[in-house]
């Protein structure tokens, strides 16, 4: 990431701890901080696209944090073991979503047999 000036770099850092480790979104930062929020928009998609992390869905703060400290370490993961502990964390990530999303399917499907009331978007355009 190449900036102009010390100044530039002060508010960059900024932007990027308040996102990531404060929680707080991007036009929020730019009020707080005086700059343009298509500035600070540009600055964490720079900031994600180098550090491998996804902006595309909010994420929490704790996994805010948890992003930031995997990406600060990921040049610190030597070791294979930790690889694999890594990725066996992540695979038991992925099926408590799994889990998750298909207990939340299956409340729908009974709040919608139980009050007979469509509660999923119908598919198609109305006309």
């Amino acid at each position: 990431m190449y900036l102009h000036t010390q100044k530039q770099q002060k508010y960059y850092n900024q932007v990027i701890d308040l996102y990531f480790k404060g929680g707080y979104g991007a036009r929020r930062i730019a009020k707080m901080l005086s700059i343009s929020h298509n500035t600070v928009y540009s600055w964490i998609a720079i900031f994600a696209e180098e550090n491998n992390i996804s902006t595309s869905v909010r994420m929490n703060k704790k996994e805010q944090k948890q992003a930031v400290s995997v990406a600060s370490s990921s040049d610190n993961i030597k070791d294979e073991s930790e690889l694999r502990a890594e990725i066996k964390r992540l695979e038991k990530e992925l099926l408590q979503a799994q889990i998750k999303a298909e207990a939340l399917d299956e409340m729908i499907n009974v709040a919608e047999a139980k009050f007979n009331v469509p509660i999923r978007k119908k598919a198609g355009a109305k006309r």
